[in-house]
Formats: C-alpha cells, structure tokens, sequence
C-alpha cells in the first residue's frame, strides 16, 4: 500500500499540517504539543501561544472536559480511541460543540502522545445542540430542587422518628400503649404527639387542645352597698 510503502515522512508531515482537518497533539497531562494550520485558524491561538496551553484550558470546564479526563485516563492497547461531545473556546468567542477524536500513540507500549481530531459541529446544528443542552441541565437542576424538597418534606427528626416507631409497637402490642403514652406525653407534650399523630395518619380530624385560662381577680372588688356610702352619725 502507498502510505505503507511508498509514502514519505514529509509527504505525511506536509498533509497533516495543512489538511482541513483540524489536529491537535498533546501529552497525557494535557500540555499542547502541536496544533495544524487549521486549528490555529479555528481557535484563533498562534501555535506559540496553544503549546504554552493545556487542552483543559481551552476546554469549557463541565461535565464533558471531566469525561474526557476520565477516557484518557483509560487509553490501553485494547481500546487504543475514543471519542467525546465537548466544548472548546476559541480566543475572544464563545465556545462551540464539536466532536473530539483521541487516539494514543504508539497503540501498544507506553504512550507517547496523543493524537486529536477536532470537529466542530455546524452552526444549525450547533445551536440546537447548544439549546437541548441547555435545557437538559435546566431539568437536572429542577429535579435535583424537587429531590431535595421532597427529602425535607419526608425526613423526620429523631424524636418523631422515635414516636412513629412507638405508634407502630403499639398496634402490634396493645399492652404496652399506656406506658409509651405516658413516656411519650411527658417528653413531648399533648400537642405535638396529636399533631405528629395528625401528620403521620393516625388521626385524620383535626385536633386542638386549648388551655382554659382562669380569669383574672381584680384589683379592686366593691361590695353591694358598701360602695362610697358612709352612714350618717345622728
């Protein structure tokens, strides 16, 4: 085969470097060894400027630059490439969707490099892309807000805990319901056990335990017909 057989150093160098395609090669900790004419282009970052520059730099920091961590990390002889939906930055814009191709070199061994291919998506693709993300995380955010109410509307503090598991002993064993009533009223008091009752489906009607107030003595009582009066002395 020519690229096998025929094909020259320079003829692979020369094509690389000016070929559409957009190549990036880097190290495993992420450092920027080489970028093409193209990606230079793209990015609009001299080749002098990408190589002082890690891939994690241009890279919007979210979920999908920890999965591309994550799948370098795991590069092997087995599974020599990958590819991840990511987001780059190019230098004074706001960052674009594209495809990115990692292949390690050499396939077996220690690994030397990496080989990237970068693919932007187009710009009506892009932007519905961009706007399905974008709502995807607004849901994720809504459900974590609903997981989280929804776990302090159900969480019990330790004493109703306690109560509750005291309610179910006590259907189960009749007997000892006067002594967990008489410990739990004691410790909690007769309002919140009925209102804890209320909440827990025990009792369904409302209930409300007022205190009778005993009235107040005045600070000055008249007695009938003992008001001002004096008797007159004869």
């Amino acid at each position: 085969m020519w690229i096998e057989d025929t094909a020259k150093e320079d003829h692979l160098r020369t094509w690389i470097k000016h070929c559409p395609a957009m190549k990036i090669v880097s190290m495993l900790d992420g450092q920027i060894l080489w970028a093409n004419a193209a990606f230079c282009e793209w990015s609009q970052y001299t080749l002098n400027e990408l190589r002082k520059m890690t891939w994690m730099q241009i890279s919007v920091p979210d979920e999908n630059l920890r999965s591309d961590i994550d799948e370098i990390k795991n590069l092997e002889a087995y599974n020599p490439t990958y590819q991840v939906k990511k987001q780059y930055i190019p230098k004074g814009n706001r960052p674009e969707w594209g495809n990115l191709t990692v292949m390690r070199y050499p396939l077996t061994g220690p690994i030397e490099c990496c080989l990237c291919t970068w693919e932007p998506l187009k710009n009506g693709t892009a932007a519905a892309f961009t706007q399905a993300m974008d709502h995807y995380q607004e849901i994720s955010k809504r459900l974590e807000e609903m997981r989280v109410e929804i776990t302090t509307v159900t969480k019990r503090s330790d004493e109703e805990e306690f109560v509750v598991r005291g309610i179910r002993m006590v259907q189960r064993n009749p007997k000892v319901a006067a002594t967990f009533l008489f410990i739990a009223l004691s410790v909690f008091g007769l309002n919140n056990i009925l209102s804890l009752l209320q909440r827990t489906g025990v009792v369904s009607l409302p209930i409300k335990i007022e205190t009778i107030q005993e009235p107040q003595e005045s600070g000055r009582r008249t007695a009938i017909g003992s008001s001002d009066y004096e008797p007159a002395i004869d």
